[in-house]
């Protein structure tokens, strides 16, 4: 029972992360199981996301060479009766040429002589952003704040040996055990020291592989956030019509798409956007009838329609040559946009983080396990016994009450040690006591009475979840209505918590009677005369022959309170902080 409510402890205070939720929600015999079936469903392909430019380096002077006889003629005319330079007429033509071209695939989206972009590009961009509505919200959650975790799930997705090793690793306990290891500290130093080494000797082989998915979905991250309302905003009129608008208007921003569009390549591998998904369902893994492949399925669908998108609006837009033609520079190429280098670093930081939070519960624990085996001894039992129903165990979805230990113990406290050892010289100075103060008579008073009370207390908060309780009667007509997890979830949250706030008031005033009861007894046997705490005015006639043999027992008893205050303090603490 002791170890059973130990790890009921550790249990409870390991807070659920992301990362702990998707493991927990799938084994790994579970994931296979899901990827062999929605296996034959791909989401990317082979074919190139964008045309591929060329990298020739464009020179006027190479292009006049290339002329024929008449256009070099006309070029050179044209240069002496304008003044302007040959080469630069030859540019220019070469832009009005790509222009030309561009306006000959799509009529709609550039118009040269007008120096405008057209309402096509409106549309194709408009479009674009839609069918990447389905990325948002799963990126964002991915590679946002949660982006260690989701690094770290990312990995075990396609690595689960490696994510099983890593899990096993981090099990102080096991290491315990296995090397007799009883200093916790000694248990720490051991796993900081294979953690590090397991780290640097990781993934050397697969490295490569990883930062290229890492780099490849947070550029996928920063295109689907990419601010398109700068593109589209200056194509609308006050009046709400959509209009063509001066090259130069947009010119920044379709710079900055441009980059962003061209870094793409590649994409996303599908185990790779599949981890993002699954991490993105989380949230949607305890609810009833939820099934993580069929939803990837219909993910899937709607990413090959936003590849296509992608795929129609590069090869429609050609924004690379737009970009050529706004900028007057046929060498213009997009800057390549960076991201995901820092994913190691983050996946060894997640991994740290974890080892950190690991060692310091079990550090914690093993003092808690320490206050623990000081209660059971201090109520002289083998071990503590626990309240019938409200008890360190599930109520209903994983909810549990709070404060079971602090309960049980202070239970256990007043029925089989005050009640039993130290009621009868209490109540002797109950009844034939004389204070020389009203107000101690009446803190004596209130204090014995307020621990005896607390019995009634604990027992009513234990029957509301006995079988036959008012609490089971409600959640188990929620079990059988039809509602969400999560919403039946929250509301047996809501009434467990009534029950741990009347736990927690029933704790603190209890341990307010036992410190104010230990004050009385304090003054009663080494009080001052007119203390705050005083003594008895018969002090020395009460219990008669047996007076002395009095003292002796209340002084005893004074440290006996002074304990229970101390355990009971300290395991309210743990399961309050557990909360």
């Amino acid at each position: 029972m002791f170890y059973s409510l130990v790890r009921y402890l550790i249990k409870t205070m390991n807070r659920e992360s992301s990362f702990d939720r998707l493991v927990q929600a799938l084994s790994t015999e579970e994931r296979q199981t899901m990827l062999d079936r929605i296996r034959t469903a791909t989401m990317t392909s082979d074919e190139p996301l964008v045309l591929e430019e060329t990298t020739e380096n464009y020179t006027p002077r190479d292009s006049f060479a290339r002329l024929g006889f008449w256009k070099r003629l006309f070029c050179f005319l044209k240069a002496l009766f304008t003044g302007t330079d040959k080469y630069e007429i030859v540019e220019e033509l070469d832009i009005q040429r790509l222009a030309k071209d561009v306006e000959k695939m799509s009529p709609s989206v550039l118009n040269y002589g007008q120096g405008e972009i057209g309402i096509g590009f409106y549309d194709r961009i408009a479009k674009l952003e839609a069918s990447l509505t389905v990325l948002r919200p799963p990126l964002r959650t991915a590679l946002g704040g949660s982006k260690e975790e989701f690094v770290a799930f990312y990995v075990g997705w396609i690595m689960p040996l490696v994510q099983e090793e890593l899990l096993t690793l981090l099990d102080p306990e096991k290491l315990a055990f296995e090397r007799s290891l009883e200093d916790p500290f000694e248990v720490k130093r051991a796993i900081e020291s294979s953690l590090k080494e397991y780290l640097a000797e990781i993934l050397d082989n697969d490295r490569k592989r990883l930062y290229q998915q890492a780099r490849a979905l947070s550029l996928l991250k920063q295109f689907v956030d990419f601010p398109f309302s700068k593109l589209l905003q200056p194509f609308t009129n006050a009046d709400g019509r959509v209009s063509p608008v001066a090259m130069n208007e947009i010119r920044g921003t379709l710079f900055e798409f441009d980059a962003l569009l061209y870094s793409l390549e590649p994409l996303p591998d599908d185990d790779a956007l599949k981890a993002v998904f699954m991490f993105d369902m989380q949230k949607d893994l305890d609810e009833r009838d939820f099934n993580p492949a069929d939803q990837l399925l219909k993910m899937m669908d709607s990413i090959s329609w936003a590849w296509q998108v992608i795929r129609q609006t590069a090869a429609e837009l050609r924004v690379n040559d737009l970009c050529r033609i706004v900028s007057r520079n046929l060498n213009y190429q997009a800057e390549s946009v960076g991201g995901g280098e820092d994913w190691f670093q983050m996946y060894r930081k997640f991994w740290q983080k974890r080892c950190d939070a690991v060692l310091g519960r079990y550090i914690e624990e093993s003092k808690r396990k320490q206050i623990i085996q000081d209660a059971v001894k201090f109520l002289k039992k083998r071990e503590l016994p626990l309240l019938d129903n409200y008890r360190p165990a599930s109520v209903m979805l994983n909810v549990r009450p709070r404060f079971p230990i602090s309960l049980s113990f202070i239970a256990s406290f007043v029925k089989e040690l005050f009640l039993q050892e130290l009621h009868s010289p209490l109540k002797l100075i109950l009844i034939d006591g004389q204070f020389y103060k009203e107000q101690n008579r009446e803190e004596y008073n209130e204090s014995y009475s307020g621990i005896l009370k607390v019995v009634d207390d604990i027992a009513y908060i234990d029957s509301a979840l006995a079988p036959d309780g008012a609490l089971q009667g409600e959640f188990e007509q929620l079990s059988k209505e039809v509602l969400g997890t999560k919403i039946i979830r929250k509301k047996v949250e809501v009434r467990i918590g009534e029950l741990d706030r009347e736990a927690d008031r029933i704790i603190n005033g209890f341990e307010e009677n036992l410190r104010l009861l230990a004050n009385v007894i304090g003054g009663i046997v080494d009080g001052e005369m007119g203390g705050r705490f005083d003594t008895l005015s018969n002090l020395g006639y009460i219990g008669k022959n047996d007076n002395s043999n009095l003292m002796r027992r209340l002084k005893a008893i004074k440290q006996i309170l002074e304990k229970a205050i101390f355990i009971c303090r300290e395991l309210y603490d743990i399961e309050r902080n557990l909360g």
